[in-house]
């Protein structure tokens, strides 16, 4: 009984984060700027790609999927696929996002070289610890649903 109010609780949770992610990356694809040069890795001030639009979009699409599955796992919404697919998507977001906090060894995660800048300083304290609570709480999830 308890197990399943925490696996409700984490589910809720994690969900509501994935799903203010998404609205922020859907706040970039319209135009809207806050927060938007701290989230791009800079070399000597200058960014290293200039999302537009559409890949604002696509990862804000990315983040609403991830957040309803969430939310499936979780037993919010109804099953849309069996319950070992919802597992197995479950492993693979948890894989993404530890992925993204160890980073690409340069510009971004745990192990980038590049320091210093708004960016780098935000990363370490925010993004890629963030990225790695996602991460534990997606293998969470279907364990403690089981």
């Amino acid at each position: 009984m308890i197990k399943n109010y925490i696996n409700m609780m984490l589910a809720i949770c994690l969900s509501s984060l994935l799903g203010i992610l998404s609205i922020i990356h859907m706040y970039w694809a319209f135009g809207g700027r806050w927060g938007y040069k701290a989230s791009i890795p800079t070399v000597n001030g200058v960014p290293l790609f200039q999302p537009g639009a559409l890949s604002c979009l696509l990862v804000a699409s990315f983040l609403g999927a991830a957040a309803f599955l969430v939310l499936m796992c979780g037993h919010w919404v109804s099953e849309w696929a069996p319950t070992p697919w919802i597992h197995k998507g479950m492993w693979v977001l948890s894989i993404i996002f530890f992925m993204r906090a160890i980073g690409d060894f340069r510009y971004v995660g745990f192990f980038k070289r590049v320091r210093g800048t708004q960016f780098a300083d935000r990363d370490t304290q925010i993004y890629a610890p963030l990225c790695i609570l996602i991460s534990f709480a997606c293998l969470m999830l279907p364990w403690m649903g089981l």
